[in-house]
Formats: structure tokens, sequence, C-alpha cells
């Protein structure tokens, strides 16, 4: 059995489990009275489980063996609680009985079970103070080693990157395609320029920092901040540049993982506050098996516009769902599925303005080498208005698709290039707010670990 529970990492937990497959190698059984031998060979031979039972069946509560083999194969099955109980009290029962080494060995890893880490440490090492035997020394150091490792992981972690992008877009602004549209109550009338769509180059930057730091094997604080930036070639008044920081706890538990964070997010459009929005987070995801996985989320939040849009003011409720698989090939496929639903809750008693959103998107991202990635994503919304517009009298609904595909290499370990397109169509049932465009992008990205 595992030194650790399954809420590891793949990697960690093949790491512990290996050093926890030496340990039980560490000490044998020494011949005992012939109605506990059964037990010692259960032991020895890593069946913990069937010792277990046995021993807690076959010996009574004043045998001086029981406490230890009770407590050996409790810790041999993960009960580390139940394992340091029992050989604590052994050990402080019997000081001179000669399955002590073993004894100690098996309380280290039942402290290490409970992340008790400076225990286990400590009972290992008395280990090695004993001059055991070359194989056993060298596997008691190999745990030790493990416990290492550990602490080092739980030592915070830092991560940044910067990257910068040029592109074009045909539709800057997500203007209509003809200035001449049919409107309901008004007909046809002819829009202005800024409302059809306008083409650009456009640059991007970005940058932002990560910080994650385990508490304990199973718990650890997260916390980030970003910055992006999108500017386009003469029309800087429609320059952005959005503001995010966010910060949470995620906790594991065998094959889930729980994560719950707070957000804020700013935007600026033309260099003047736009909105912003402040959010609780809640995720949960599992592993069902090595290549897949599921996930869902959920959302409450507020956003508030600056500004002649305050009247869009609303509280967001959100929710939503996903799945993942990877497939066996040498391009190591990767499936991912995802579908929200989300309500903007108008609180200006402006119904019209409030909608409900329903969201899916469905990616396949390859790896035809080593340092190379390719992905093609499919988005799907669709947005209902939650009364009638005032002005045009019918209840608007959109529905939007965009498709993007995109590569990636990477230079070095810490320089990757990346290329992306992307074609966007919004359809509606008012005229003023259709419109399609296209974007093509070249990014370069560095990264600090």
């Amino acid at each position: 059995m595992p030194i650790l529970p399954p809420s590891l990492s793949r990697s960690s937990r093949t790491r512990h489990v290996l050093a926890c497959a030496l340990l039980a190698l560490c000490l044998p059984g020494r011949l005992c009275a012939a109605d506990k031998a059964d037990i010692w060979k259960l032991l020895d031979s890593n069946q913990g489980q069937q010792a277990y039972d046995q021993a807690r069946q076959s010996l009574s509560t004043d045998d001086p063996d029981r406490d230890l083999l009770v407590g050996i194969a409790a810790a041999q099955t993960g009960r580390g609680e139940e394992g340091v109980t029992l050989l604590k009290r052994h050990l402080a029962g019997h000081p001179e009985h000669p399955q002590n080494p073993r004894a100690r060995l098996e309380l280290g890893r039942s402290y290490y079970q409970i992340a008790q880490l400076d225990a286990a440490q400590t009972e290992f090492e008395s280990v090695l103070d004993t001059d055991p035997p070359v194989q056993v020394a060298d596997n008691v150091r190999q745990a030790l080693s493990v416990i290492q490792a550990e602490r080092e992981g739980q030592r915070p972690k830092f991560a940044a990157f910067i990257e910068m992008g040029l592109g074009y877009d045909t539709n800057i602004n997500a203007g209509v395609k003809d200035a001449l549209v049919n409107l309901p109550v008004f007909g046809e009338i002819q829009l202005n320029q800024g409302s059809t769509e306008t083409e650009a180059g456009i640059g991007t930057l970005a940058g932002g920092a990560d910080v994650n730091y385990a508490l304990r094997r199973d718990l650890s604080l997260f916390g980030s901040a970003r910055v992006d930036g999108r500017f386009h070639n003469n029309h800087s008044d429609l320059d952005q540049i959005g503001f995010t920081l966010s910060g949470g706890a995620g906790w594991m538990a065998d094959k889930d993982q729980l994560r719950g964070s707070l957000l804020w997010n700013g935007m600026q459009l033309d260099y003047q506050t736009y909105r912003h929005l402040i959010a609780a987070n809640g995720e949960w995801s599992r592993s069902l098996d090595a290549l897949t996985s599921v996930g869902a989320f959920g959302q409450v939040g507020k956003i508030d516009f600056s500004g002649n849009n305050t009247l869009r003011n609303a509280s967001l409720y959100g929710l939503g769902a996903s799945v993942t698989r990877g497939f066996d090939g040498e391009t190591k496929p990767v499936l991912r599925l995802s579908a929200s639903y989300t309500i903007e809750d108008n609180l200006k008693s402006r119904d019209d303005l409030g909608r409900d959103l329903l969201g899916a998107r469905v990616e396949m991202e390859l790896r035809p080498g080593q340092k190379c990635s390719v992905n093609a994503g499919l988005n799907w919304q669709q947005a209902r208005h939650r009364a009638d517009d005032p002005l045009f009298g019918m209840r608007r609904k959109d529905t939007y698709y965009a498709l993007d595909l995109g590569t990636g290499y990477q230079l070095s370990d810490t320089w990757a290039a990346r290329a992306e397109v992307q074609y966007a169509r919004n359809d509606s049932n008012l005229a003023l707010y259709e419109y399609d465009r296209t974007s093509v992008m070249l990014k370069l990205r560095w990264d600090f670990r």
C-alpha cells in the first residue's frame, strides 16, 4: 500500500509509492511464536490488509505483540493515525523489544502518511542510528530523500511571464458590414461611420505573475496578477487595458480537487475606466482515470460600468461543466469539452439589458513534436435579453460563433512563439448587432519559473 493518499499528483504518487515499496523490504520479521508467524509472513510479503484483519481477530488485547503487529499492518494499509497510536504505545511499553527498529520504521511511515514530516524524519533517522544492514540503510536514506523533496515542494513557487504580439483585425469595433440597416420601428436607416466595421493593425502586450504555497500535502494557497493590453493602429479610442487580481485556496482529496477564489477584474477603454468585476469562484475537478477528468465550476459576482454605461450594472451568476479526454498516440491528442450558463441580472431595473447566456466550447490539442503544439477550438454562445428593447419594441437575441486555430513552438526553456487565427460571427434578430471579424496574431512569450 502507498505511504501517501492518492490525492497527490501522478508523478508525486509514483515517486512516493516507489519509496514505500522499498521501505516495505527494509526489515524482515524475526522468528516469533508459531501463532504469529503467519502474520509476519503476510507483513513481509506486503499483504497488509490480510495481516491487519488476522492480527485484530487472532491476537488478544493483552498480547504483548498485538500493538506491534496491528500497528505495522495499519501503516502498510494507509491507516496512519492508528499506526502512530499503536506503535507509540508499543515502543513506550516495550523499550527492549527486538522488533523495535521495525516498529520505528513503520512509525516513521505512519507519521509520513499524516503529513508530520519532522516526526517521520526523526523516526527514520533513529533507525539509521542502530547501524542497520546496508540494504535497510539505503532504503531509509531514500525515504529521507523523499521527505526532503516534499519539503522543497512545499516551498512557495513563483512564476511570471511577458507576452508581446502583432497582428491584424478586420473589425476592431465589432461594427456592422453595411451602413444601411433595416431596424424594427425605424425601418431602413443610415449609420454613422463609427458603427461600421473598421480594420486595423493591432499590438498586444501582456504580463503576469503567479505564486503558489503548499500549507500541507492536500492544501495550498495561490494568487495571481495579470495585465493585458490591446492597441490599435490609428484608433487609440478603441485601445483596451485589462487588470486582473485573484487569489484563493485549493484542496485535494483522493482523486478530487477543490478550488475557491476571489477575483477582481478592471477594464479601461481609451485609457478611461470602463467597467470592473468582482466575483467569487468555486471549482471542482476529478480524475476518472489516467486520461480522463471531469469538472464543474460556479461564479457569483457583480459588474459595474462607468459613465453613461452605469445602466448596464448587473449581478452575475454562472455554472459550468467540463470534460477532458486524452488519447494514446504519437501526437498525444487531448479533447476538451465545456458548457456554461450565466445570468446577468440588471441592477437598474432595465431587464432589457439583462441577459441569459448559454455557451459551449470544443477544443482539440495535438503535439506533433516535443516542442510543437497545434490546437483548434470552436465557441458557441447564445444570448437572450430578458425584456423587450424599449427603442425597438422587441427582445434581442444573439448567437455568437468563433473558430480559432493556433500553433506554438518552444524556442528554448524560457522563450516560445505562437501564431493564431480566429474567425468570429455574431448573428442577431436586430441587424444593428450583426457582424463578423477575422484576426491573425503572431506572439512571442517569455516565461520565468
